[in-house]
């Protein structure tokens, strides 16, 4: 899965990037992917600034596609060790 863009904006005083982890459709599922992200996140010495459930529009899907649809959520991590862009790239978790 290819990784977003750095995001800048006023929100966010560090430098910040988004990641992306695909998950389980059930809220079980979703709630062990947030704790294991906020673990992790928490072990490298990062600041997880928030995850959202990002939003799709599967109305052209199949009903195939749709029993095997994904849940993706997007995880925002703070560089609080002001790492360079590439060692910060490489402490964030990614899928």
């Amino acid at each position: 899965m290819r990784r977003p863009a750095r995001v800048s904006c006023e929100r966010f005083q560090k430098p910040t990037v988004p990641s992306l982890l695909p998950t389980g459709k059930n809220d079980v599922a979703l709630q062990e992917a947030k704790d294991v992200i906020a673990r992790i996140v928490k072990q490298r010495g990062f600041k997880l600034l928030g995850i959202r459930l990002l939003p799709t529009d599967n109305t052209a899907l199949g009903a195939s596609a749709l029993a095997t649809e994904p849940h993706v959520l997007q995880m925002f991590v703070e560089n609080t060790k002001n790492f360079n862009d590439r060692d910060f790239d490489r402490c964030v978790p990614v899928c």
